[in-house]
């Protein structure tokens, strides 16, 4: 049986079953103000969910222009969130290639996306053009974080943020390697 959580004037809300309501007239008048209630609780932050937040460093590393194609629109019309990935998946490989680097090769060491987090911030659509952004996060031992800007170009729109965290990895060994000296000199020049 379902449940309507209620409460009235700020109060601590109370889990009602669904065919008890009309035992509690102080609380709930008609199904609408336990509507109402419960609506009221949900805007004003009661089981509100966290955000994401992805703070973006003081200047980036690398900067690429990328068209938004047809294949990136999603049902809704606008850029898909898989697509977001594989954006910044491309500026990622512009960005090694610049440094003469690949994924499979940095110092001979390849890399693993341990985790990803992705910020939408506005929509973007076909034929618009994004710039975006690199930048380098906190560096470990074996990995690092990169972070990323994307924009709109055509309307100076903030799209998205995003992070990865990348762990260097031997893969002839198949273990954990230690940042390349190659690539923080590449982070730091830049």
């Amino acid at each position: 049986m379902g449940y309507y959580w209620i409460g009235k004037n700020n109060s601590k809300l109370q889990k009602i079953k669904i065919g008890e309501i009309e035992q509690f007239p102080d609380l709930a008048y008609s199904i609408h103000s336990v509507y109402f209630s419960l609506t009221y609780h949900l805007i004003t932050g009661i089981n509100r969910v966290a955000r994401t937040n992805i703070d973006l460093p003081e200047s980036f590393v690398f900067t690429t222009q990328i068209d938004v194609r047809i294949d990136d629109i999603n049902y809704g019309g606008h850029l898909g969130h898989d697509s977001v990935i594989t954006l910044t998946h491309e500026a990622r490989v512009r960005f090694f290639n610049k440094n003469g680097f690949s994924e499979k090769d940095i110092d001979g060491l390849g890399i693993i996306i341990s985790d990803l987090a992705a910020v939408y911030k506005s929509e973007t659509f076909y034929g618009d053009q994004l710039t975006v952004k690199i930048g380098i996060g906190k560096i470990s031992k074996h990995s690092c974080e990169i972070l990323y800007l994307l924009e709109n170009s055509l309307k100076n729109a903030e799209v998205a943020r995003v992070k990865t965290g990348i762990v260097f990895y031997d893969y002839r060994n198949r273990r954990v390697a230690r940042v390349p000296v190659s690539f923080l000199q590449a982070v730091n020049e830049t």
